[in-house]
Formats: C-alpha cells, sequence, structure tokens
C-alpha cells in the first residue's frame, strides 16, 4: 500500500514529497526496501523529501538536514549525523540516548 501511494504520487513529477510516518506498520524489511526506494528516486529525480519520524536510525539513513523539535519549536538543527553524534538541546540528548538504548535492547 505505502509502495503504490509513493509511486502513484511520483508519477505526478512533484519536486517535493513529504513523508509523515511512513515506515510506520512495516517490518523491518520493508522498512528497508521502502528506505532505499526513496533514497533511489530521490537521487533519479532530484526529490527533495520532508521525512517527519520520531525514529532516529530511520531519519539517520535518511536526512541529509535533521530538525528536532519540542513542545512546537525547532530546538536544534544541523546536519544529520552531527546531530546524533553531539546533542546539544537536553530534550535531544535524552531522545538520542533513548534511541540507542532501545536499539540497543532489541539486538
Amino acid at each position: 500500500r505505502h509502495l503504490i501511494y509513493i509511486l502513484s504520487v511520483i508519477a505526478a513529477r512533484p519536486s517535493l514529497l513529504i513523508c509523515d510516518e511512513m515506515l510506520c506498520g512495516l517490518d523491518i524489511d520493508r522498512q528497508v526496501s521502502m528506505l532505499q526506494m526513496l533514497q533511489s528516486l530521490q537521487v533519479h529525480f532530484g526529490l527533495s523529501i520532508l521525512y517527519m519520524t520520531v525514529d532516529a536510525s530511520s531519519f539517520s539513513l535518511m536526512a541529509h538536514h535533521a530538525v528536532f523539535m519540542h513542545r512546537g519549536k525547532f530546538v536544534e538543527s544541523g546536519e544529520a549525523h552531527s546531530l546524533l553524534e553531539a546533542p546539544n538541546h537536553p530534550e535531544f540528548k535524552a531522545y538520542v540516548r533513548e534511541s540507542q538504548e532501545q536499539e540497543a535492547m532489541s539486538r
């Protein structure tokens, strides 16, 4: 269903694709396939993607630039990998720590 929706949207050749929790409800194999497809579409069509998620592992794979919001305000932004390696805002630090702990527990 996700794939059909994305392909129907891409057929219109948009310059921006908005993905809001695009991977929600997909198993890990489909999540990986979806991320690979989005990256391929981005390169092939010169597509910009606004990728909104609460999943740090997926945004670190997908995003070049990231913004962290807290209580409806932008509190930290920058290159995605750099943000995850050295968060500054206390809420973002806690988010990164919790994400890393959850990822470690799932292994």
